[in-house]
């Protein structure tokens, strides 16, 4: 159990995403950051970039998904 919690805890560090940043992003503590939690966060956000991030096709964005939704939103809102 150690191990597996030490595992995710690089992967997070390795994706630059820290636990406490997801967890203040996922509202309903799920462990998934939902369409409507992931538009607070990324204003304006469309459904289809959100569903780009979204890798594993499971209709929402895990943390290791989260630093692609971060790249696109800033490729296409923030650097326009």
């Amino acid at each position: 159990m150690t191990r597996l919690i030490l595992a995710a805890c690089l992967l997070l560090a390795a994706t630059g995403v820290s636990a406490a940043s997801f967890s203040a992003l996922d509202r309903n503590g799920d462990g998934v950051l939902s369409y409507p939690e992931a538009e607070r966060e990324f204003r304006d956000l469309s459904e289809v970039h959100f569903l780009k991030a979204d890798r594993n096709g499971d209709g929402a964005i895990g943390p290791d998904e989260l630093p692609l939704l971060r790249s696109i939103y800033q490729t296409m809102y923030i650097a326009h």
